[in-house]
């Protein structure tokens, strides 16, 4: 945080080759709770929606030298597991 500057605005989001779709994320948080896909239903998009919304996080890597380590895989899990201790959830 030495190279912050005030009244920056920076996207900190994770690498460009962990963007996936909703439906691929979705999958993965019933994969590590241990549930399938039967208590999900998706529908098709409306027309207007966007499909694709790429975040530039160029100057957080630049000023901040952001670099996540924490897979969407291993920090869906670390947050599953949190939300089970936080709310005292016996599974």
């Amino acid at each position: 945080m030495d190279n912050f500057i005030p009244g920056e605005v920076y996207n900190v989001v994770g690498r460009r080759e962990w963007e996936r779709g909703i439906e691929a994320y979705s999958d993965l948080v019933l994969k590590i709770v241990g549930r399938d896909d039967s208590l999900v239903t998706y529908k098709d998009a409306e027309p207007f929606t966007t499909k694709s919304k790429p975040v530039d996080c160029s100057k957080a890597v630049r000023d901040l030298k952001h670099d996540p380590k924490v897979t969407p895989e291993e920090g869906i899990r670390r947050t599953v597991d949190w939300m089970k201790r936080q709310y005292r959830m016996v599974v």
